[in-house]
C-alpha cells in the first residue's frame, strides 16, 4: 500500500460512537502526516519499504514534511535541489509546501537548477547555467 492509498483509506474510514472519539484525533494526525507527505511529491512510497532503499531527495522530502507538521517558527531551512527525482507534476505542490513554510515564519534557502522553483522564489541569487549567468538577481 503506497501513501496515497493509505491516505484514501483514512479519509474514507467510518467509525461510530465511542470508537470515533477515541480514534478521531489519532485519524486528523494521520491524515495531516499523510497529505504532507503527499504535498511533497511523495504519494507513490510503498509502506513496506525500507528506509535505507530511499534516495536523497526522497529522504530531504520526508525531513522536509514532518518539520511542516512539527509548526516550528524562526527556523532556517536549507534545502539543496528538492526537486531531485520529483516528477514534474509535483513541483508546484512542492512550491505550495515551501511557501507554506516561510508564511509559518521560517527563512527557506533553497538551492535549485528548476526553473519553475526559481521563480517562483522571492530573491534568486547568483544563479548560472552552463558556466554563464543566467540570472542576477530576482525579486518579487
Amino acid at each position: 500500500m503506497n501513501i496515497e492509498e493509505l491516505l484514501s483509506y483514512f479519509k474514507n474510514l467510518k467509525l461510530r460512537g465511542t470508537k470515533q472519539e477515541i480514534a478521531k484525533g489519532v485519524v486528523k494526525e494521520i491524515i495531516d502526516r499523510l497529505e504532507f507527505l503527499s504535498n511533497v511529491g511523495l504519494n507513490y512510497l510503498n509502506l513496506e519499504r525500507s528506509a535505507e532503499t530511499l534516495s536523497g531527495g526522497e529522504s530531504q522530502r520526508i525531513r522536509l514534511a514532518s518539520q511542516i507538521g512539527s509548526g516550528l517558527v524562526g527556523v532556517m531551512y536549507i534545502l539543496d535541489e528538492p526537486t531531485i527525482g520529483l516528477h514534474q507534476r509535483d513541483n508546484q505542490r512542492l512550491i505550495n509546501t515551501l511557501t507554506k513554510l516561510r508564511d509559518l515564519g521560517n527563512t527557506v534557502i533553497v538551492v535549485e537548477h528548476d526553473e519553475e522553483v526559481i521563480r517562483s522564489s522571492n530573491h534568486v541569487f547568483g544563479s548560472w547555467s552552463r558556466g554563464r549567468k543566467k540570472w542576477r538577481l530576482y525579486c518579487k
